[in-house]
């Protein structure tokens, strides 16, 4: 219908010169018998002049001769009847455009060939791996093996994308937690070539002297965010024991941070129901609170893109101060780790490295890290998925190794001594040295 608005434009014109007929009409036999008596002298002239305007106005109703009438100053005259939409049909003529899209064809060539290559064999792409297990805190399913974006994906019985571990670390190991999202969960790309697996692996090659390991742990899930980070961190990373977090952040999370405390929290049935189950459940979750007061962030629901990202940095800072706290009594050695997006090269780790100030995080940047490939396409999981594939992955590990030699001096030191864990009757952590 839209793409007739040619015919449309006829039909109206048609509508309005019969419109103006049926009014002539009416005028002519309204006044035609004081015409004939000859009452007054104006009305000898009221049927001319009434025909005169109602033909002038008749014609200008016809796309070709109004089209012709001279602009005065930016209207056309005359011009009493326009067919603009109201800014409620504006948005509704495009309502399920880009809806419509997703259903592809013949007529969208390129969009129908991936669709073709995302469906082959008719395996789904994407399955979902990990669930909410309390309030803002989730992990993958444990045990798991099937395909993730057509290939091999596994769980061990911890729900980590990793190898088997002992909750409690072997003697002489140090063990790296990576925290964060689907970057490093590695989806698409093979468990042993995912970057954490691949720093593990030459960790223990060329600095695994004699009795020494190292463990690295990946702790990673989907659409994961400094604020899901806060209870990862104290529901299950804590009690393997790490001596070093290392937090990965990318370009997008300035604004992924309010996406998820929207959707996961704000918008969550659980505390819609009852926020008091977070407040309960959550011991710092009054703390966020009072800082959203004291920034006066407000009203979540309805935020502009600009302000997303400014209020995103703010949540950021809190979050790296928060995560701090946490960790304060495991006595770890603290990274942010800035991983580069392969569809957004341009490097924001100056910016968030300036968001972990005053704490004692250590920020290590990767950005280069794809600089000497010329095609960063060529890094891509396939046409629609931006994720790092299995080069870009190796790409990532290779300069993350390098980094962790050089911050954590491997060469001249050894690992800190890690505390105990033990737990009080009411199931606290208690640390001890």
């Amino acid at each position: 219908m839209l793409q007739q608005g040619g015919t449309v434009n006829h039909w109206f014109s048609i509508f309005k010169i019969i419109g103006f007929a049926v009014l002539g009409g009416y005028l002519y036999f309204r006044f035609k018998p004081q015409f004939d008596r000859g009452e007054a002298l104006l009305s000898r002239f009221i049927i001319p002049i009434n025909i005169i305007v109602l033909f002038l106005l008749t014609i200008s109703t016809i796309p070709q001769i109004s089209s012709t009438i001279p602009r005065i100053g930016n209207t056309k005259y005359p011009e009493f009847i326009h067919h603009h939409l109201n800014q409620t049909d504006m948005n509704r003529q495009f309502k399920g455009y880009y809806e419509d899209l997703q259903y592809h064809n013949n007529f969208f060539s390129v969009l129908w060939q991936l669709e073709k290559q995302k469906n082959t064999g008719g395996v789904p792409y994407k399955i979902d791996v990990f669930y909410q297990k309390s309030p803002l805190f989730f992990e993958l399913y444990p045990n798991l093996d099937t395909l993730y974006k057509y290939t091999s994906f596994t769980t061990n019985k911890w729900g980590m994308r990793d190898l088997e571990y002992s909750k409690i670390p072997p003697k002489n190991t140090v063990r790296i937690a990576v925290i964060g999202s689907s970057n490093e969960l590695g989806g698409g790309v093979l468990d042993d070539k995912v970057f954490e697996q691949i720093v593990e692996q030459k960790l223990n090659k060329h600095h695994g002297k004699g009795t020494l390991k190292f463990e690295v742990l990946n702790f990673a899930y989907p659409n994961a965010s400094f604020i899901l980070h806060q209870e990862t961190i104290r529901k299950k990373v804590l009690d393997f024991q790490p001596s070093i977090l290392l937090f990965c952040i990318h370009k997008p999370d300035k604004k992924r941070i309010y996406q998820n405390l929207k959707k996961d929290l704000l918008d969550s049935p659980r505390y819609k129901l009852n926020p008091e189950i977070f407040r309960d459940s959550i011991p710092w979750f009054s703390q966020f609170e009072q800082f959203l007061a004291s920034k006066n962030i407000k009203n979540l629901h309805y935020v502009s893109e600009r302000d997303q990202k400014k209020y995103g940095e703010e949540i950021l800072r809190w979050s790296f101060a928060n995560l701090e706290q946490l960790t304060k009594k495991a006595n770890t050695q603290n990274f942010m780790v800035y991983v580069p997006s392969v569809s957004a090269l341009d490097s924001d780790f100056y910016p968030y490295c300036s968001m972990t100030s005053g704490t004692s995080f250590r920020c290590i940047d990767l950005a280069n890290c794809f600089k000497l490939i010329e095609d960063k396409s060529s890094l891509m999981l396939n046409a629609w998925d931006d994720h790092p594939n299995q080069q870009a992955h190796q790409l990532i590990g290779n300069l993350l190794y390098n980094e962790l030699v050089s911050e954590l001096q491997l060469n001249c030191k050894k690992p800190k001594k890690r505390p105990v864990i033990r737990y009080n009757s009411k199931g606290e952590r208690i640390y001890s040295k």
